[in-house]
């Protein structure tokens, strides 16, 4: 019978970005300035009081910009374009961006809605983000997956995760990146000779709330009496259910030192149980 340890982390990891060197990726190619007049930056905050930044295992922030990253720009108006990002060479958790698509979105109905400050969603979903007035707040929409794809960057370290950034006004372009979904990570090794493959995981949540599909984050977290920082919403008919597909299967490390990593990102609150299928 094949065995298989695992360990389940009591750390819900608020980091996003992969933790492989931007050394190591090549530039985008087509990579264009931004068509802005002053460019935009992005930042990831790694304040260690805040629950937006979480110390790894080794008492280490590493927060890194990946060259294949993708944001939804928010420029005013409910209409985003998709952007590129591209990884400050002496500080990874900076960049700038370029872009990359045109204008993605609605005007809700015609009419026309402008907003005091830009926001954005880390990672841009093509099949849809918006940023509509809830309550008359701003309030950016989307979709997270009930599949996520094993990357092997990503979950050999913090992993990636959805991030928003607002500015206090629509004249500042850099865009302070917060996560506002947390991310599980799961080690496993095996001590079978013979080698042992992970095809994909399952998560279950334990509570009511849901873990994937509607989600909203209320871009207004920066104003004075607010939170600070983002927090996601679930809708009322969320799924209750995420997997991980790991493609052709992901070989597991025999070192207990050096286990293989897993990470899935899922909203905070709801704990979780964890199945595998090999």
């Amino acid at each position: 019978m094949k065995t298989i340890y695992w360990g389940l982390l009591s750390l819900w990891l608020a980091l996003a970005g992969c933790t492989k060197g931007v050394d190591d990726e090549p530039t985008p190619a087509g990579a264009t300035p931004a068509t802005d007049e002053t460019p935009f930056y992005g930042t990831i905050e790694t304040d260690a009081d805040t629950r937006c930044a979480t110390k790894d295992s080794d008492g280490q922030i590493d927060v890194h910009w990946n060259p294949t990253d993708e944001i939804a720009l928010f420029k005013g108006c409910p209409l985003c374009s998709c952007y590129g990002v591209q990884p400050d060479q002496n500080d990874p958790s900076h960049c700038e961006l370029y872009f990359k698509e045109g204008a993605h979105g609605d005007q809700f109905g015609g009419a026309t809605i402008e907003y005091d400050a830009n926001y954005a969603l880390h990672p841009y979903y093509a099949d849809g983000v918006a940023c509509d007035k809830v309550g008359g707040v701003p309030t950016m929409t989307f979709s997270l997956p009930a599949t996520q794809r094993y990357n092997a960057a990503a979950h050999a370290g913090i992993g990636c995760v959805p991030m928003t950034a607002a500015t206090r006004s629509r004249t500042e372009t850099n865009l302070p990146f917060m996560v506002a979904v947390g991310a599980l990570r799961l080690q496993f090794y095996t001590t079978e000779t013979d080698p042992v493959k992970v095809t994909g995981l399952r998560f279950i949540a334990n509570g009511d709330e849901g873990v994937a599909g509607a989600a909203a984050v209320a871009m207004n977290y920066l104003e004075e009496g607010q939170s600070g920082e983002p927090r996601l919403t679930m809708a009322a008919d969320a799924a209750k259910e995420v997997a991980v597909d790991c493609g052709e299967g992901v070989v597991l490390s025999t070192d207990a030192d050096y286990p293989t990593q897993f990470a899935v990102a899922l909203p905070r609150r709801p704990s979780t149980k964890a199945s595998r299928s090999n």
